[in-house]
């Protein structure tokens, strides 16, 4: 194949990689040359990189620490949101578009990938332009949808030579070298011939094969073995023991880092290795775990099954406990509306308190009834009673002052901190933006907290203090669509249309369906005169949303501005009878009634427009077609209520006072 010169050919196949397997070796290979090339630019995706290859630590120095990240397993309560794997591939995305000269790269076995790896390839397929960084994907013709869509859409397909059939060799040196070829490539070859000699080969041939590579490989101490072969080796090799250790080791990380499809993979592993009798820590471990995904995962009836299993096999109060709060917290979050129970999740929160007061030791058991009574909390503010529920968490930060050292486990104290913010929030309290300093104090390097202080700011209208804290959630997180679209509009707000422009351009980059960014970014383009930019916009968003009312009535604004006064009714018209209560649809509607000479239906459209917002604008528009069709009197009273409502500095004041003192021409009807 002609082109760009390769840089090499990565193996993404789970089994050897884990999640990003592959695309983090890759990233290893090319690191120190983007650092050496753009220190800045790596440094703006360094949690990207170190999320997506963990073997960049050391490499890229880590900055921005989170207690989440920090965090050791027992310890750990928060989980990244399932669609975070998305905002690493984005981050991905925006790093390779920077590409310093022409190169490719080719992701081979992409078919076999985990699926966080094969979403990251679409995102890369689509952003990445092929001219800087040319995509090589090898993959069966049986690639998943999404990513056989993206390879239709983006890619040239060539189909690879077919190579000669062949048998195991009867020669038994022969078949022995093929069998451990298979080994060495750990399982991951599509060859007939070596996995018939693999199989040939006596069991206990086998398991010491395994042994020795998984020996090898660990030796090497690289996060994307640990995560894929060195399980799958010490799974055929000769210790249980070691089997267990490596899938767990795999399986926490994929579960903090936010790999759920992995993880579910790993624990269904461990899980077959283990017993609740037998070994009962990592038996449980591996059940919670999986219960976690699958709810996450939204298989929530999987979920639920992995739960009443669990307390069937074991009398662990501990596990009871867990086992009884994720039960309730998939009742009361089930991703069917109609199957969501909040008295059954009640039901089921009050057994984990209950079991929580069994546990030994003061402050363990004290710690486990704070953090379970947070379930009534979230269960009452799903009810409408914030008051009750903020005084549940009240009383939980009361307890942890009282059992625990001041600096001792700051994450549990910021995930209550942070339920206070919002419940504060949902109460319009100013008392909001406290709590989530004092987050914020505890958790300096965590986006979330910035985000939602962003948005107490924008509400109490500190427009500067929101910008600056929307900047900074993006600098601290990986690209996600919602910090950009709120930046925008807070951008908006204060007349920088450009800087919002651009946001709502990246918005747009990584969700290209996100309706409230289209709608914006078509409304701001016709307001800087960009009538193709924004009638782009309008036809993607009808084509999601064909009777959304403010695309129609934006797409009727265009029409009026390109002269089709004829079109830009009939748009304005469909807008309204969308939502008669646009005020915005009346009014325009009601300049192009006029402009096309129908000065009463114009009346009628502003008589609409003034039931729904009283407005002084709106009034003197009104007093003008008043004015037009003689009705003088009717239009003195418009323009006297406008001018007696408008800031004595707004320019309406000049163009209402003209309007007063013209002469009128005919009289009163």
């Amino acid at each position: 194949m002609t082109g760009p010169p390769l840089i090499g050919i990565f193996d993404c196949h789970a089994r050897k990689g884990g999640p990003y397997g592959g695309v983090s070796e890759f990233l290893v290979q090319v690191a120190p040359r983007l650092r050496a090339a753009n220190p800045e630019l790596v440094g703006r995706h360094e949690i990207a990189l170190l999320s997506v290859a963990r073997d960049l630590r050391g490499m890229i120095p880590s900055r921005h620490e989170t207690l989440t990240s920090l965090a050791v397993s027992d310890a750990q309560i928060r989980f990244h949101p399932r669609v975070r794997t998305r905002h690493l591939a984005h981050g991905m995305a925006e790093l390779f578009r920077t590409w310093d000269a022409p190169a490719a790269v080719c992701f081979d076995n992409v078919d076999m990938a985990d699926p966080v790896t094969r979403e990251m390839l679409v995102v890369l397929l689509r952003r990445v332009d092929p001219a800087v960084l040319e995509l090589r994907i090898g993959t069966s013709t049986a690639a998943p949808v999404e990513l056989g869509e993206a390879l239709t859409t983006y890619a040239t397909r060539v189909d690879a030579p077919t190579g000669d059939e062949r048998g195991v060799p009867t020669d038994p040196d022969e078949a022995r070298a093929l069998a451990r070829t298979y080994v060495q490539h750990d399982g991951t070859r599509n060859d007939p011939a070596l996995r018939a000699a693999y199989w040939a080969a006596p069991a206990s041939e086998r398991a010491a094969w395994h042994d020795a590579r998984a020996e090898q490989l660990s030796a090497e101490d690289r996060w994307m073995w640990k995560l894929g072969a060195i399980p799958y080796h010490r799974e055929h090799g000769s210790s249980t023991t070691d089997a267990v250790s490596a899938l767990r080791t795999a399986m926490e990380y994929c579960l903090f880092s936010g790999y759920y499809e992995a993880t579910v993979d790993l624990c269904r592993r461990g899980l077959s290795l283990t017993t609740p009798d037998g070994d009962h820590a990592n038996w449980w471990a591996f059940t919670t775990s999986l219960g976690t995904s699958l709810g996450v995962l939204e298989r929530t009836d999987e979920a639920l099954a992995v739960y009443d299993e669990a307390r069937s096999s074991t009398i662990s109060p501990t596990a009871h406990m867990s086992a009884a709060y994720s039960t309730a917290m998939l009742h009361a979050r089930h991703p069917d509306r109609d199957r969501r129970d909040a008295t059954v999740a009640r039901a089921w929160v009050n057994q984990a308190i209950a079991f929580a007061g069994t546990l030994p030791g003061a402050k363990e058991r004290a710690i486990a009834v704070v953090f379970n009574d947070q379930g009534l909390a979230l269960l009452e503010t799903r009810a409408g009673d914030h008051e009750l529920a903020l005084l549940r968490v009240d009383r939980g930060l009361s307890t942890l002052d009282d059992e625990l050292e001041p600096d001792e486990r700051p994450l549990d104290r910021a995930r209550l901190w942070h339920n206070r913010s919002q419940l504060h929030v949902a109460l319009g309290d100013e008392r909001a933006l406290d709590d989530l300093n004092k987050v914020i104090e505890l958790d300096p390097h965590h986006g979330e907290y910035y985000f939602d202080r962003a948005a107490v700011h924008r509400r109490a209208g500190r427009l500067a203090e929101a910008i600056a804290d929307y900047t900074t959630a993006i600098k601290l997180s990986p690209p996600f669509p919602e910090a950009y679209y709120n930046r925008a509009d807070a951008l908006l707000a204060v007349g920088a249309s450009e800087r919002a422009l651009s946001d709502l351009d990246d918005t747009l980059v990584m969700d290209p369906s996100y309706l409230d960014a289209i709608v914006n970014r078509a409304s701001l383009r016709y307001d800087l005169e960009d009538m193709d930019g924004a009638g782009e916009d309008l036809t993607r968003g009808l084509r999601l949303d064909p009777d959304n009312p403010r695309l129609l009535c934006t797409s009727g604004l265009v029409a009026c501005a390109v002269g089709d006064l004829t079109e830009a009714e009939r748009l304005l018209t469909r807008a309204i009878d969308s939502d008669p209560e646009m005020s915005a649809a009346w009014v325009n509607r009601a300049t192009v009634r006029f402009d096309r000479g129908d000065a009463l239906g114009a009346i009628q459209d502003l008589d609409a427009a003034l039931k729904l917002a009283d407005d002084p604008v709106i009034r003197f528009n009104r007093g003008l077609a008043l004015k037009s069709v003689g009705r003088h009197t009717e239009a003195m009273n418009d323009f006297s209520s406008a001018l007696a409502n408008v800031d004595a500095t707004d320019p309406l004041v000049d163009e209402l006072r003209d309007a007063m003192t013209t002469n009128p021409k005919g009289t009163d009807a």
